[in-house]
Parts: C-alpha cells; structure tokens; sequence
C-alpha cells in the first residue's frame, strides 16, 4: 500500500505583502494620533480614521476570502475523497463487528451455562465427599467395638478407598481450566453502559442537571420589542455608532 491514500500536489507559500505591512504600520500611526474627542473637529478627525481603518479591514477580509476560497475548494474536495473512499469500507467493519459481537454472544452464553454446570459438579462431588466421610467414620466407630469383624474391617477400608477417591475427583473438577470465552488477538472488548431517552419532559423534571439549556439569541431578537414583558429576560434600548467604509 503507498504511504499516501489520496494523491495530492499542494504547495503553500503564504506570506503578507510587504506594502500591506507598510500601510498598516500608517494607518495605526494615524490612528495612534486620535486620543479624544470633545470637540467637533476631534470627532471629524475620530470618524475618518476610523474609517479608513475599516476601510482597510475591509481589503483584509476581502483578500482572505479571495486566497482562502481554493484552499476551502480543496479542503472540501479532500473531504469528498476520503469519505467515499472509507463509505464501503465503514459499512464492511460494522457488519463485521455485528458479526463478531453475535458470536461473542453466544460465547458468553457458553462460558456461563459451562460455570453453571461446573458448580453443579463441585457441588455433587462435595455431596460425595461428605458421604464418603460419613461411611468412613460409621466403618471406624464399627472396629472399636469388641465385637468387630474381617468383614468390618475390609469394609472401612473400601470406605476409606471411596473417600480418597472422591476426594481426589473434587479436586481434579478444581483443578481444570475455567471455562473462557474465545478470543483472537485484535479484538478489543469492553462493556460500555447505553442509554436512550424516553420522555425528555419527565427526565428533564427530575434531573434538570443532566440537559443544557442554550437560549437562541436570534430567535428571541427577532420576538421581543422594548416593550416585552417575560420572566427571566432584561430588555433595553440601546445606541451604538458604528463607522461606515
């Protein structure tokens, strides 16, 4: 596979004009020269430098724009390119991982109903054991009575036999390996916690902090007067001056 998915050619030397530069530096030393405004002529003189501050502010965003337009082509383009390069390949690993997921399923179903049966068998052969005990102790408490015979005798020591034995078959039930899911080597698997909101009035009601609440300026500019009335809201009037280009 080449080191580069998508074939690209994009040279990029940007830099400011150096006349540009040069009448920044003037415009901001004339600006530099407007410290107040308490006469008629200061204002004259306020309002034309800012202007033509504006004026030049307005060049700026008209050359960005003017630059930036092919590269915000190319970037869209680049964008189109990867996305139907990965669309098929997306779908491919999501049916793919539905397809692991379900075996994985059916693993944890295995391994469980495996436990399940495993402790079934440590409980029998615990069952066994205690029985086994049991004869072992009624074949002992036999041969200190006086009157005990070979046949007593050959009888505690099969008991003892069948202890040793289930004892030892407990044991081998402990010692096997415990059931396990299988898993191959790039498989990541992790347990995440879901959730889908069934009614967000109800839910909003007892855990307000849960949602955010984000007023749409535009929306209630375009709603309220000076005039308005509402809890919650302050509404004024207010003048702003503003220098034209």
């Amino acid at each position: 596979m080449s080191s580069s998915i998508i074939k690209a050619d994009i040279t990029s030397k940007l830099t400011i004009a150096e006349d540009s530069k040069v009448e920044k530096r003037r415009l901001l030393d004339l600006a530099g020269q407007v410290v107040q405004v308490t006469t008629p002529e200061e204002q004259s003189l306020a309002v034309r430098r800012g202007r033509e501050l504006k004026l030049f502010l307005g060049q700026i965003e008209s050359d960005r724009k003017t630059v930036k337009g092919p590269v915000i082509a190319v970037e869209k383009r680049i964008d189109e390119l990867a996305k139907e390069l990965r669309k098929e390949l997306e779908i491919e690993v999501l049916r793919i991982e539905g397809l692991v997921n379900a075996f994985q399923d059916l693993e944890d179903r295995r391994v469980a109903a495996e436990e399940r049966e495993r402790q079934q068998r440590i409980a029998k052969a615990e069952e066994d054991r205690r029985a086994a005990e049991s004869l072992v102790r009624e074949a002992e408490d036999k041969l200190t009575n006086e009157s005990a015979s070979l046949d007593d005798a050959e009888n505690a020591c099969l008991a003892q036999e069948l202890a040793a034995q289930t004892n030892e078959r407990a044991n081998e039930i402990l010692r096997a390996p415990l059931p396990v899911a299988n898993r191959v080597q790039g498989m990541v698997q992790r347990t995440e916690l879901q959730f889908t909101i069934t009614d967000a009035a109800a839910l909003y009601a007892e855990k307000p902090g849960w949602f955010e609440l984000v007023p749409k300026r535009r929306v209630i500019r375009d709603n309220i007067t000076e005039h308005t009335v509402l809890p919650g809201i302050k509404i004024w009037m207010e003048k702003q001056t503003s220098l034209r280009t």
